[in-house]
């Protein structure tokens, strides 16, 4: 009997300490303060670069995994291709304790196309990097290609 209340005590307190890492991983996610994005459109060209490892902004290589940076192309495709201005694209890795968001700042068209401006942000548990790209897309069955990486600090 000794054996049993020892073993659920255990079990209670433990699932106590599960659900306070997952409610408190959700309570930061939901807190986040987006930094202020730092960049002005005078100056930009022309976005030349396919996808590239500047868009980790500094968590690529041993960082982040590859599901991970999956996870994030398909956040940045997914803000460019559908989603307006001011609105965000996040992705999570619960188990890593890493999150990445994109949030389109502002739109133009250029002649035969149209840019996007949006900051990306990601933090790994207690780190976060932030900055603002630029992509643009020609009319029809083009590639998004991208500049920029301005406003590392926050």
């Amino acid at each position: 009997m000794e054996l049993m209340r020892l073993f659920l005590a255990i079990l209670w307190i433990s699932s106590i300490f599960f659900l306070d890492l997952n409610f408190n991983h959700s309570k930061s996610v939901e807190k986040f303060k987006w930094p202020k994005a730092i960049f002005t459109k005078e100056n930009l060209g022309w976005a030349y670069k396919s996808w590239d490892n500047t868009q980790y902004i500094g968590f690529g290589f041993l960082s982040l995994s590859k599901m991970d940076k999956q996870k994030h192309q398909a956040a940045v495709y997914n803000a460019l291709e559908n989603l307006p201005d001011l609105k965000v694209s996040k992705w999570f890795n619960k188990k890593k304790k890493i999150m990445g968001a994109v949030r389109i700042l502002a739109s133009e068209p250029i002649s035969g196309g149209y840019c996007r401006y949006y900051q990306v942000v990601i933090q790994k548990k207690k780190k976060i990097k932030h900055k603002v790209f630029q992509a643009c897309k020609l009319i029809g069955p083009g590639n998004w290609v991208f500049r920029g990486g301005w406003g590392e600090k926050p």
